[in-house]
């Protein structure tokens, strides 16, 4: 029974993440944002402060227990490299390269015990209240 009601659990959580992914997305539209637009943004959401962010947040510390928790944190430790990452090459004149910090994050994976804490995955997903208040902490801190 009990792991029913955590697939239960998941379902709802994923499906409350992604009718908010949805509603972001028919937010911007409607307040004239093109498709390139969202879609650009996006995956730099995705791919320039998330995904870094994750990797670096689990190369210290492991996972955080949830799939929400490890998105969440990874996002914000993300932004704080990103800023981090943005004044060390601004003040070393290059800022044309910035867009290179994400793969840094990268080599941390050649690092045995690093490694294994990146790719540990979480035990559950979180929530719906969760996902909620995770996304609104989120995007408010961006």
């Amino acid at each position: 029974m009990t792991r029913w009601r955590s697939l239960g659990r998941a379902m709802m959580s994923g499906g409350t993440l992604l009718g908010l992914a949805v509603a972001a997305i028919w937010w911007l539209s409607r307040h004239g944002v093109d498709a390139g637009g969202i879609i650009t943004h996006g995956l730099y959401y995705l791919l320039a402060l998330t995904l870094p962010g994750i990797v670096v947040l689990k190369a210290a510390l492991g996972t955080r227990g949830t799939w929400i928790a490890d998105l969440v944190w990874g996002t914000i430790a993300g932004l704080c490299l990103e800023l981090l990452a943005w004044a060390m090459f601004v003040g070393l004149g290059g800022a044309r390269l910035l867009f290179l910090w994400p793969l840094a994050t990268l080599a941390l994976l050649l690092v045995p015990p690093a490694r294994r804490r990146i790719l540990e995955w979480p035990r559950e997903f979180g929530s719906p209240v969760l996902v909620v208040t995770a996304s609104l902490v989120t995007l408010s801190l961006w």
